[in-house]
C-alpha cells in the first residue's frame, strides 16, 4: 500500500487535485507542507515571554 488511490477516501477526483500539486504517493502526502508554512521563522520563546 503506498499508492494514494489504495487509501480509503481518495477516490478519483481526489486524485486529480493531489496530483495537481504534486503530491503522488503517500510519502509526498504526509511530507506536503502547504506554502505559507514555508516562511515561518522560530524565536526564542524565553525572549518573547
Amino acid at each position: 500500500m503506498n499508492e494514494l488511490k489504495d487509501v480509503k477516501g481518495i477516490g478519483p477526483k481526489s486524485l486529480s487535485l493531489l496530483g495537481k500539486i504534486g503530491i503522488n504517493t503517500i510519502e509526498d502526502l504526509v511530507t506536503h507542507y502547504p506554502f505559507r508554512y514555508d516562511y515561518l521563522i522560530r524565536d526564542n520563546l524565553a525572549e518573547v515571554l
